[in-house]
């Protein structure tokens, strides 16, 4: 069975700061910096489905006219994490007179959200890290570029959706079907410029 609903209203509101430093002691060295503080929430959501096994205690209607319902106003968006931040440094140094090479690292933070829209807590995602690199190697003229890329180095797996699965007995949370970002994986990029031979 699936329910499509829709909430009365909603407000979003927050702040995003960011900043670049290239400090003049360490040349070929720039740190990019970023952070975001979402504020999602529901003002009036009372006819959200309730998710599978959810019973009258959780928040799911008795009423028999209103059942397999709760009552969401107030709380979070769904896949709206709270706070989220990227921090990455980048240095590139010449080895020779015709190249140069670069190194890059770059993380990023996500606080914790729910994945489905009823609000399963199996499907709630907590904080996560996520850790990217890349090595390079540049001509100087940029005729081409060569570049070792390292994406989720930690292999840090995490809900992006989901959606519930499942017909538990009342009281026990129902499985979450899960879609998931990407595991570790390594790439090698040759970027040519033909224009610049």
């Amino acid at each position: 069975v699936f329910f499509t609903s829709s909430a009365a209203s909603a407000t979003v509101q927050g702040v995003e700061l960011s900043g670049t430093y290239s400090p003049n002691s360490i040349a070929g060295l720039t740190l990019n910096g970023s952070t975001a503080y979402n504020h999602s929430n529901y003002d009036h959501f009372v006819g959200a489905a309730c998710y599978q096994g959810q019973d009258i205690a959780e928040g799911c209607s008795s009423n028999a006219s209103t059942a397999g319902i709760q009552t969401l106003s107030g709380h979070t968006l769904t896949r709206a994490p709270r706070l989220t931040a990227q921090l990455s440094a980048d240095y590139v140094r010449p080895v020779s007179s015709d190249y140069s090479a670069g190194i890059n690292g770059n993380t990023n933070f996500s606080s914790g959200y729910y994945t489905t829209a009823e609000e399963n807590p199996v499907g709630y995602q907590k904080s996560y890290f996520t850790l990217d690199a890349t090595l390079r190697l540049i001509r100087q003229d940029n005729a081409w570029t060569l570049e070792l890329i390292a994406r989720n180095l930690t292999d840090k797996l995490y809900g992006i959706s989901g959606s519930d699965a499942g017909a538990p007995p009342v009281g026990v949370p129902g499985d979450v079907a899960l879609w998931t970002n990407r595991p570790r994986e390594f790439m090698l990029r040759l970027t040519v410029r033909p224009e610049r031979f």
